[in-house]
């Protein structure tokens, strides 16, 4: 029996109350600024572009969706100038949110070890495929303690952490950890704080255990591709939340080709802390697109937070019968067979 196990934002807070939704992310990065010394300055050019755009004082900011909406509606129609920012400067803003996105959670997620993750992972079978839209890497390296790396999609190289001497370095690599391996797949839709992009190469390497873009990505530092032939810095390979989500690039494409697949041959769809909202219309066509491929229509079981919320009203909006477990992931994982 094929089971679906799908990841939002709540499995992570599950077992990190100090992790953030999306809509928190900003506001820590701006109450507790100086928690992320390596993102000042993309901090202040960020606060100033929201006070310019917004029309508001930086104390009632704008939902992180918005802001990033704003951006990407500009961008993806070629807005020339925005209130004194160009094209070049929009994309450069948004590049600087996407750093204190990972420097925030790099640092509220910093050294996590979870018991229930560790156990949910050893209790899934290998033919079951877990899809998250979760940029951390809890599940990761839950899955990496049972030597199993399996994005589904190939992966270059595994890069090694850097030692910057002049703020210039190029990436070298090893193969002391297999990647490309293991029986269980984690498709993440959304990208991954240790996914290393390289633009020139169209190829992503992994930071095995480390959080990658948060760590050797930003204005201090310029991290060459690690193949010696290119002069390509890396970038982020992460959808940002927006209702304007980008997902043109090759590897991203193949995982949600993938994932559709996974969904017409499963038995059972499981969500954990994911809210199903009505903004995200990609996930809910990808979902409705995979269940119409299949002349079986799956079980339906939403894992809510303990004592529940509005979220299950999603649910059985568009998929009509679902299973309802108000219980939370850790209990979930207890109760699993």
């Amino acid at each position: 029996m094929k089971k679906i196990y799908f990841l939002g934002a709540g499995a992570t807070k599950a077992v990190a109350s100090q992790a953030p939704l999306n809509a928190d992310l900003l506001n820590m990065a701006f109450q507790k600024s100086a928690n992320y010394p390596s993102v000042a300055n993309e901090i202040q050019e960020t606060k100033l572009f929201i006070g310019r755009i917004f029309h508001r004082n930086i104390s009632t900011r704008p939902k992180l969706e918005d802001v990033l909406s704003f951006i990407d509606y500009n961008l993806r129609n070629k807005t020339v100038s925005v209130r004194q920012y160009n094209y070049d400067e929009l994309i450069n803003i948004r590049n600087n949110i996407i750093r204190i996105i990972c420097s925030v959670l790099k640092e509220s997620l910093e050294n996590l070890e979870s018991p229930s993750t560790s156990l949910f992972v050893r209790k899934i079978k290998d033919e079951d495929v877990i899809i998250s839209t979760n940029y951390d890497i809890v599940i990761d390296n839950a899955l990496l303690e049972t030597n199993n790396t399996n994005y589904g999609v190939t992966l270059r190289r595994n890069v090694f952490p850097v030692n910057f001497a002049d703020g210039t370095a190029r990436a070298g690599h090893t193969s002391l950890v297999k990647i490309n391996q293991g029986k269980i797949k984690l498709l993440k839709i959304h990208g991954s704080l240790n996914w290393l992009y390289c633009p020139r190469c169209d190829e992503v390497d992994l930071t095995v255990g480390e959080k990658g873009i948060a760590t050797y990505l930003g204005n201090e530092y310029k991290l060459l591709c690690s193949n010696n032939n290119c002069t390509c810095e890396y970038e982020p390979l992460i959808v940002t939340p927006t209702k304007f989500k980008i997902y043109e690039n090759r590897i991203l494409k193949d995982i949600w080709t993938m994932s559709r697949e996974h969904i017409s041959k499963a038995n059972e769809i499981i969500f954990i802390g994911y809210s199903l909202p009505e903004a995200d219309v990609e996930i809910r066509c990808l979902l409705l697109y995979g269940l119409n491929e299949t002349v079986r229509k799956p079980k339906i079981t939403f894992v809510d937070r303990p004592g529940g919320s509005n979220d299950i009203s999603n649910y059985r909006n568009l998929f009509g019968a679902v299973k309802y477990l108000p219980i939370g992931f850790v209990q979930y994982v207890q109760d699993m067979g």
